[in-house]
């Protein structure tokens, strides 16, 4: 009995000691958590020659939807019931759709940025040759 009382009293101390050290990192935490912010309200801004790499994420997922999708749709060859095999089928077709979509319009968007990109570097070209 006397142990208990003994274990509570050691941790009630030791709990309100540590409420001295809470202030210092509250302050710590305060000044890292508005650090946070202020740099998270900046722009960011681009290197020169860097180009927006969405198709890359957007690309690989796509890539893996379609081969993780398919894995899925293997297990059709699983001797099953009907209601079985369509359990796995469905779902791995709505992976590869996915997947075939995502890879379809990032490329798509990708080329798009391709001839956008060249478009503004033939505007650009005749009009320093101009200047000459």
């Amino acid at each position: 009995m006397f142990a208990h009382a003994a274990a509570v009293g050691l941790i009630s101390i030791s709990w309100f000691s540590s409420l001295a050290f809470l202030r210092v990192f509250l302050a710590v935490y305060k000044a890292s958590v508005e650090e946070f912010f202020t740099r998270l309200k900046e722009p960011v801004h681009k290197a020169a020659g860097q180009t927006a790499g969405g198709y890359f994420h957007g690309g690989s997922i796509g890539k893996l939807c379609l081969i993780y999708g398919g894995f899925v749709m293997l297990s059709v060859a699983i001797p099953n019931s009907l209601g079985g095999r369509s359990a796995s089928s469905v779902p791995g077709g709505i992976m590869v759709a996915t997947g075939y979509f995502l890879v379809h319009f990032y490329r798509r968007r990708d080329q798009r940025h391709q001839q956008e990109i060249e478009a503004a570097g033939l505007l650009a070209a005749p009009a320093s040759a101009s200047a000459r």
